[in-house]
């Protein structure tokens, strides 16, 4: 079956900005691999071995992308990740943290904001 060789993904893209993604893939038997995109924003597309999308501003925020290489044979393997597409015109942010914080959990973090305006 093919396996998804390719280096982590970009986990930005911009509003407004082409964002593209190299995808890789072995078979090990020689097989030819297809990519398909299985789960992401609208307007994502996958051309040959490549992730192309341009983010709006309604899509601003965390969005998942899950892709699918198969062979004819019926192998396959699966990539997940998470893209958060940003806003560079807005003030709005967003925060990313390491693990989940759940409801009523007593945590302490430290955010350092800047504006370079």
């Amino acid at each position: 079956p093919p396996q998804i060789s390719t280096i982590t993904p970009p986990e930005r893209a911009i509003v407004g900005e082409a964002y593209t993604y190299f995808l890789e893939a072995q078979d090990f038997d020689s097989n030819n691999v297809t990519f398909t995109l299985t789960e992401g924003p609208s307007g994502m597309t996958i051309q040959s071995n490549s992730i192309h999308w341009v983010p709006d501003s309604s899509q601003v925020g965390p969005q998942t992308v899950k892709i699918i290489a198969s062979d004819h044979v019926g192998g396959y393997d699966s990539l997940l990740f998470d893209l958060l597409a940003l806003d560079a015109q807005s003030s709005e942010g967003y925060v990313q943290f390491d693990r989940p914080i759940y409801e009523g959990e007593a945590d302490i973090s430290y955010v350092d904001l800047s504006d370079p305006d």
